[in-house]
């Protein structure tokens, strides 16, 4: 990928030679102006008048010498201005550019230089304009008048290709020779060029999962029902396309409530219609619900129990110029100004052919949706062609122009030019020189901890989502449960005073499912931390149910799990090490918590405060980045979208991000020393069922598995007796815990080090307990820790393993954290492991989806445009 680099160009082609009459175009893309533009006969600068089409440019020497003060132009040569944005450096001396003298020692002497006529009358007509039409100029040779008016208006089945795209139009100098005599003309332009593109080249299938995401973001819901079709569009997306809802009437009422199931993708490639390819093409798939009667009362069929009801739109994107050249990323000239895109719609009704030839025939069903699709189409303010340029762009680079797109040996490639320009969202944090003694908030670690952390070769993490200590684990030392108080689980009498309700005291779950999300943000937390009383749970979760509108019983907050219901939870306290003191690293939700896994600080509070134009583009030092300066190598394991996406050196990585369906064949072939594993997300639209425990729309049946998955995997890897799991939570997700978090007023007489800060305007305290198990053959059966750690222990372990010089570079938070050395004592390891139990999903999987405006919604947006200000997206377009 070539770094950007702003150079000023002049056309190649400096003179021509016109009959009377004739004109002279030279077409030109600048980035960004101003352009200028000189042309003049053999004879003197003077023959030379300003043309007045378009738009007359005869105070154009003003404009230049009020930007260009100390760099007078050259007086013997007549400019012509065009204002495309900013002004030209006044360091760029634009006289000496523009006034190389041209002679007739440098025409052919084919032409006599004598044939000149010899009146120093005006001969030269220069207009510098760009073309307002639907179309730039120099399509005209590829699509008549007649048939790009036929496009505007086009049939959605057939469609004749179409000029879409938001590459900027060429600007053109005409050069027309108005006297009555042959001229030797001369013309240059100077202007902005970019001597270098971007080419980034994405994963297919990495692609079709964030394009997936852009047509995601479009639908809100959609319906139908009788005769008629309702889609209603998002809040943001209708912004965007210039319509919220679509409604139209197929003239027969066959449909029984029909409902909106979601958006499906798939890329592939296919030729245009006028047979030219292949082009990179995007299948979009718009699925309903198909359970139970979808069409009714059809004569001579009757009732139809459709297999499925899908309206599939396929986009062929089209080059509209030759094929980009090269294998190095620079080009000498623009080839892509406009994408030409084919769409073909179609309604698929997967039915037999009998009933399908019925419904075509009798009610011309597909023929009126297809009718109404072109009416939708035809209306949006972007195409979606247009669309889908702004998800590319995006993905690719949200920070330069779309300019181009092509497939290259099976991937797509998205080519960008400099334009856009953002500051970085989270400037690095200086980093800190190294402490003399960075003791843990408890206490120094004994060395023998340190020696033990040295025997491990392979560190894995898996973060699951939102549960609290004691809503997991706190039975161990219920009376009713367990009864050890090793635990510091539940005592049986914890109670939370909700306001019209009373007391609230611990209940047994009573299945593996919770909704909805209890309340879980910044404000929230403090609330149910009460400075260290733990009292606010039952309050804020009640607040949260009236201001929603959801009937639910807000003393289900302090309810808790016990013994059978997560198996493979009861195997690890039995089997592996439990940390009944590890806490939250923030007292807030999962943006800020897994930015402090990652960095050891957060730039957010809350997760509201990250904007969304700004995900996969976060800009901070990693704990990766700090492997890389060492050399040690790592991967991450995905489901979906991974965490590690929101932050741009590694949004679009398939090198280390690597799907976690590869994680088993790649971890029997070795480990690398650091490896981490996200989970399923809930509302990130992969189809498959969330594994996260996100409460609100994840079964902790589907996270069982996932664990059990991951331990099965590991016990088979050749490194197994010298590798350690961490198996955690992000936060609480607002379930009671009773344990005040270090930092807090309660925890004052505990003779505790102060906690850094994670943020600026955070507390000096951590977050509420998470459940966490240390999973290895070196932990001692059903261990006990007690030790103080935080998220960004898990930093610091991997650190002090990995890197033991580097363990200050992430601040000050990950250089005193308490690594987990004390995890894995056993000098040899233990081979008397029992099996993981198996584990099946239960009949209580969700399906209900997470609040808006969460995490996981903010996750699913990568690959859409619609959270960029409408400003923005309108300017991308060009000024026809």
């Amino acid at each position: 990928m070539d770094a950007e680099r702003i150079t000023y160009s002049r056309v190649k082609k400096e003179w021509d030679v016109l009959a009377p009459g004739d004109r002279w175009t030279i077409s030109f893309f600048p980035d960004h102006g101003p352009a200028l533009a000189a042309a003049h006969s053999q004879r003197a600068p003077a023959d030379v008048i300003i043309g007045t089409t378009n738009q007359p440019m005869d105070n154009a020497r003003e404009l230049l010498e009020q930007r260009l003060a100390d760099s007078p132009l050259s007086e013997d040569e007549r400019l012509a201005l065009a204002e495309i944005g900013r002004p030209v450096p006044p360091s760029i001396d634009i006289s000496e550019m523009l006034a190389e003298p041209v002679t007739a020692a440098s025409i052919s002497k084919d032409h006599d230089p004598n044939n000149i006529p010899p009146d120093p009358v005006p001969t030269i007509r220069m207009t510098l304009r760009r073309p307002r039409q639907n179309a730039p100029a120099i399509m005209d040779t590829l699509f008549t008048r007649e048939v790009l008016a036929e496009a505007v208006s086009f049939a959605v089945a057939n469609l004749p290709l179409v000029p879409e795209g938001f590459a900027p139009h060429p600007w053109e100098l005409v050069l027309e020779n108005i006297s009555i005599h042959a001229q030797i003309i001369f013309g240059r332009v100077l202007y902005p060029d970019r001597e270098s593109y971007r080419v980034t080249t994405i994963d297919h299938d990495l692609l079709e999962k964030l394009l997936r995401q852009t047509a995601q973001g479009l639908i809100e819901s959609a319906r139908l029902h009788g005769s008629t079709v309702v889609i209603t569009f998002s809040s943001e997306a209708a912004a965007v396309i210039g319509r919220q809802h679509i409604f139209f009437d197929t003239g027969h009422a066959v449909f029984d409530d029909i409902n909106f199931k979601g958006v499906s993708v798939a890329l592939d490639e296919g030729l245009s219609s006028d047979g030219r390819g292949p082009f990179p093409r995007i299948g979009i798939q718009i699925e309903f619900e198909d359970q139970g009667i979808e069409l009714r009362n059809l004569p001579i069929i009757g009732d139809v129990d459709l297999t499925g009801l899908r309206f599939r739109l396929r986009l062929t994107l089209a080059q509209s110029l030759p094929e980009f050249n090269p294998t190095t990323v620079a080009v000498e000239k623009w080839l892509y100004p406009y994408i030409l895109a084919d769409t073909d719609f179609e309604m698929d009704l997967d039915f037999d052919d009998t009933v399908a030839e019925a419904v075509d025939e009798v009610f011309k069903v597909r023929k009126n949706v297809t009718e109404g699709i072109n009416d939708v189409l035809r209306g949006m303010r972007f195409s979606l062609s247009e669309y889908f340029q702004l998800g590319l762009n995006h993905i690719a680079d949200r920070d330069r122009a779309f300019a181009g797109l092509r497939l290259k040996e099976g991937n797509w490639q998205v080519i960008t030019g400099p334009d856009f320009t953002h500051e970085p969202l989270v400037p690095n944090i200086p980093e800190p020189g190294p402490m003399a003694n960075p003791e843990p908030i408890d206490g120094p670690q004994p060395a023998e901890e340190m020696e033990a952390l040295q025997r491990i070769n392979h560190i894995v993490v898996l973060m699951m989502e939102n549960r609290s200590y004691d809503h997991l684990l706190g039975y161990l030392t219920h009376p009713a449960h367990g009864g050890d108080p090793l635990y510091e689980g539940l005592s049986g009498d914890a109670t939370n005073t909700i306001q019209g309700i009373g007391d609230a005291i611990s209940t047994v779950m009573p299945h593996t499912h919770f909704f909805p999300s209890p309340p879980h943000d910044f404000d929230a937390v403090m609330a149910q931390i009460a400075e260290g009383q733990m009292t606010g749970f039952g309050q804020t979760f009640r607040d949260k149910l009236l201001h929603d509108g959801i009937p639910a019983d807000a003393r289900s907050i302090m309810a808790y799990h016990v013994a059978g219901q997560l198996p493979v939870y009861d195997f690890l306290v039995r089997e592996f090490a439990v940390c009944t003191h590890w806490f939250a690293a923030h007292p807030g939700p999962t943006w800020p918590n897994r930015m402090c896994t990652l960095t050891g600080h957060t730039p957010f509070l809350r997760n509201t405060d990250l904007p969304r134009e700004d995900i996969g583009y976060l800009d901070d030092k990693l704990l990766f980045d700090v492997l890389d300066e060492v050399d040690v190598n790592w991967r991450y394991y995905e489901h979906d979208v991974a965490f590690l996406r929101m932050f741009n050196r590694f949004r679009l990585d398939t090198g280390r991000v690597r799907p976690y369906a590869n994680f088993a064949a790649e971890a029997a072939a070795g480990l690398p020393p650091v490896t981490f594993i996200d989970p399923n997300f809930v509302d990130i639209p992969s189809g498959e069922a969330a594994n996260d425990d996100h409460p609100g729309g994840a079964d902790m049946i589907a996270g069982q598995v996932l664990v059990a998955d991951v331990i099965n995997t590991l016990t088979q890897t050749p490194g197994w007796d010298n590798t350690m799991l961490i198996v955690t939570y992000d936060e609480h997700g607002g379930f009671y815990d009773h344990v005040p978090p270090p930092g807090s007023v309660e925890s004052a007489g505990l003779g505790l080090g102060e906690v850094p800060k994670v943020h600026a305007d955070g507390p000096h305290m951590l977050g509420v307990r998470t459940p966490t198990f240390i999973v290895s053959p070196r932990t001692e059966r059903g261990a006990i820790l007690n030790q103080i750690y935080d998220h960004t222990s898990i930093a610091k372990s991997i650190l002090a393993r990995f890197a033991p010089t580097h363990t200050h570079k992430l601040g000050r938070r990950v250089e005193i954290a308490a690594h987990v050395g004390g995890a894995v004592p056993l000098a040899m390891p233990r081979a008397n492991i029992g099996s993981v139990p198996a584990v099946a999903l239960s009949q209580f999987r969700a399906d209900e989806g997470v609040e808006p405006n969460s995490f996981h919604e903010d996750m699913s947006t990568l690959g859409s445009p619609l959270h960029a200000p409408i400003e923005k997206l309108t300017s991308m377009r060009p000024v026809l």
